[in-house]
């Protein structure tokens, strides 16, 4: 006689003519089994949420790193598993996450509280500016990726500026010259209250001390009366509109710093020549005119009508960038607004170094411009693509030379041994398989770019939770079937699930190039993972990639704006390190491997 099988709760109990037991008994030892998983899994319910509860009391309450919506986040996740206990296996390895997680906030808070102090006892700060910065770094509208990254990133570049005034400011209180100078004009007083100077705004102080510079060195040429009449010009510029009132101080050292003649100087100040000051105020009223065109144009069109990409930067910091930055900045605006969303007639080329600028990843933008220059292009993008150019050009001042060099790979894989276990739980499987192929750099970055797009939908309203939850519902999974069986397109929302797991069901090439698609993906389902690397893994036209969109999902349930943006910070991070093992002709394989040649 054949043997048959029960199926129990945690696997096959046997069972046969000569079993020692009968049904009655293996029903009472399924049940108790049954019992006992019921135990465990409330067990682990109960350490989840008891973790949860620690995790937000460090984060968001003592240390202030996560934002109001993360915390919130994950305090609703444990309402629905203690609801819900059979969602368990979605919070596998949170323990072990949460407390890294815990220790990441720590280290970066307890960085950023030495980096500020330090810079506040060296007198480079005051103590309200310190605990101002402390303050902001417990912003609940904020998420701690950004966080982590100004702390780890921005802050020693804050503090290189503070120094450098600061060691300006020592200068001019030596200088035998500073009393006479507050009595040429009172506002330098303020150089020698340390308390009263370090509370104006760093750009406000940087500027005072250009200004005093300034006025000294025109002491010592005997041109105080040509820096009074360079002051009254530069402040009318700035009464125009025209110039920052944070950079009049600086134009006044630039001025004087030449050490030229008073006749040469007088005829930069009221000449009329090319490089004359007149002629640079009627540069800066241009690109201002320029400015306030776009500006219009932006707030005229609306956000849905917008390019991607595109970005107004305030009044204030428009006329803080440095003049050939302006120009810059308004030639691409200027560009993206006339050409639009429309790609149908982009290269393909331009379409990657437009992503690229977006993402402002600027070293990736150098490199696809330098390899777009020898194609052959028409006039008028050839054209654009100097301009594009020159706006990269000011973000990509440090050299690349060294980041091909061994010891740079080595730094890059610890990087990203790092940085996989920041990786979701459900994606980690992609991101290993994306890694470890041949072309695990572009892999990365398609990767990267689709996730992109889920951020850029959010921000600007074409997605939420509650569209992500619709477009992945069981009627369009039977819409993707219907489409892949007919080769049809029928509409933006494709959905990879159980029986949608294969290319077949990806939107179709002819489609994919000039029309937005969300690809709805169900991480739970293996087969979702293995398809979607396949598809990561090969080259996609980067018009397929513009516009399409990755929303993932767990059975139906969205990931998040939070989940998505945390999955777009980590992979930028990868593209980073990926980039730099290539350029070493170097190939990544695992955490526990070593690098290999290409």
């Amino acid at each position: 006689m054949k043997n048959r099988h029960h199926k129990g709760a945690k696997g096959d109990i046997l069972l046969t003519p000569m079993a020692s037991f009968d049904r009655s008994e293996s029903a009472a030892v399924l049940e108790r089994n049954e019992s006992k998983d019921a135990t465990q899994s409330r067990e682990t319910v109960r350490q989840i949420t008891s973790q949860v509860r620690r995790h937000t009391g460090i984060t968001f309450d003592e240390i202030g790193a996560a934002s109001r919506e993360e915390n919130a986040q994950l305090l609703r996740g444990i309402k629905e598993l203690e609801s819900n206990p059979g969602k368990i296996g979605e919070w596998e390895g949170f323990i072990e996450w949460s407390e890294k997680a815990i220790q990441s906030a720590k280290k970066v808070f307890a960085t950023l509280k030495e980096q500020v102090s330090r810079a506040c006892d060296n007198e480079l700060i005051s103590r309200n500016s310190r605990d101002m910065w402390l303050t902001r770094f417990k912003d609940p509208s904020t998420g701690y990726k950004q966080k982590e990254y100004w702390v780890m990133h921005q802050m020693p570049h804050y503090i290189e500026s503070w120094r450098k005034v600061a060691e300006k400011r020592t200068t001019i209180l030596n200088n035998a010259g500073y009393k006479e100078l507050v009595r040429y004009d009172s506002r330098f007083a303020v150089i020698d209250k340390k308390e009263e100077f370090l509370s104006l705004h760093f750009e406000k102080r940087k500027d005072l001390i250009a200004s005093a510079e300034g006025a000294l060195l025109a002491s010592n040429s005997m041109q105080l009366d040509l820096y009074a009449q360079a002051k009254t010009k530069l402040g009318e510029a700035a009464s125009q509109g025209i110039l920052s009132q944070n950079k009049v101080g600086q134009w006044l050292e630039r001025i004087f710093k030449s050490k030229a003649e008073a006749k040469k100087v007088a005829s930069f100040i009221h000449g009329s020549a090319s490089d004359s000051l007149g002629s640079l105020m009627k540069n800066w009223g241009n690109v201002k005119k320029r400015y306030d065109d776009v500006a219009k144009k932006f707030h005229s069109q609306g956000s849905e009508q917008l390019p991607r990409g595109i970005h107004l930067v305030s009044e204030s910091q428009f006329l803080g960038m440095h003049y050939s930055s302006r120009m810059h900045y308004v030639e691409e605006m200027e560009k993206r607004l006339m050409h639009g969303s429309d790609l149908s007639k982009e290269p393909t080329s331009f379409v990657s170094i437009r992503h690229a600028i977006d993402t402002k990843d600027w070293v990736e933008a150098a490199m696809l411009i330098e390899q777009t220059k020898k194609e052959s292009l028409q006039e008028p993008d050839r054209l654009r693509l100097d301009s594009m150019y020159r706006y990269v050009k000011q973000f990509t001042k440090r050299s690349e030379d060294s980041a091909s060099s061994l010891e740079h790979a080595v730094q890059a894989k610890k990087k990203i041994d790092e940085l996989i276990h920041q990786v979701p739980s459900s994606m980690q499987p992609i991101v290993l398989r994306l890694l470890k192929g041949p072309n695990g750099n572009r892999s990365i970055n398609q990767f990267r770019w689709v996730v992109y797009n889920n951020k850029w939908c959010r921000e600007h309203g074409y997605l939420n939770d509650d569209i992500a939850r619709r477009g992945a519902n069981k009627n369009n999974e039977e819409l993707t079937k219907y489409r892949a069986k007919k080769g049809m397109d029928i509409g933006r929302h494709d959905v990879l699930g159980y029986e949608t797991a294969d290319k077949q069901y990806f939107q179709k090439e002819e489609y994919s190039k000039h029309k937005a698609t969300y690809i709805h993906a169900n991480v739970k389902s293996g087969g979702v993972q293995q398809a979607l690397g396949q598809w990561l893994e090969r080259e996609q036209d980067p018009k397929t990639l513009y516009w399409t969109t990755l929303s993932c999902h767990e059975d139906g349930d969205p990931k998040g704006e939070i989940w998505h943006n945390d999955l777009f910070h980590v992979l930028t991070e990868m593209r980073s390190a990926t980039r730099t093992i290539q350029k070493a002709g170097l190939m990544y394989r695992s955490p526990n491997e070593n690098l290999v040649a290409l």
